[in-house]
């Protein structure tokens, strides 16, 4: 079995494992150097630069940084590499007639999209590492759900229960 998951792996999945491993480790460098340094200058940014935003210092970016961009994408793209079957996650597959792993992954994309999004309306498009990681948070959803992710990944199919 393992064998065969492995042989049956498309292109797009090492796209969007790729991705979510490049977007998981930089956000995990980042927030940690956040983390390490709410109010000095982590990463080159003063804290003025949090000017028209509800934070005073790094501490809340550094840690939505480290858990939501660089844990979860991490953890999404270990998930979707080596597909465990959860019963505990069947509502995820019969909800979206996928294996939930695809949409773990996709929402990982969703969340750089969102944090871009709000980095950007609070704060400005200012640098362009901003377009990147929104481009980046896109292939990660695109992919996720491209039609040979979706054939790979068909959900396991599940007991009839009878009563």
């Amino acid at each position: 079995m393992r064998t065969e998951a492995r042989r049956l792996r498309p292109v797009s999945l090492f796209v969007v494992t790729f991705v979510l491993l490049v977007e998981g480790a930089a956000a995990l460098v980042g927030g940690i150097q956040m983390l390490r340094d709410p109010f000095g200058e982590p990463l080159g940014m003063p804290v003025e630069g949090l000017a028209g935003s509800p934070f005073v210092s790094y501490l809340v970016p550094g840690l939505l940084l480290t858990v939501v961009l660089g844990i979860y994408p991490l953890m999404a793209a270990l998930l979707l590499w080596w597909r465990p079957s959860w019963p505990a996650m069947a509502w995820l597959e019969r909800l979206t007639h996928r294996h939930w792993t695809c949409t773990v992954a996709a929402t990982a994309g969703v969340g750089m999209l969102v944090w871009i999004a709000v980095q950007v309306a609070m704060l400005g498009a200012s640098h362009p590492l901003q377009a990147v990681i929104a481009g980046m948070g896109l292939v990660a959803v695109a992919f996720a759900f491209m039609p040979d992710t979706r054939r790979a990944y068909q959900p396991a199919p599940q007991p009839v229960r009878r009563r």
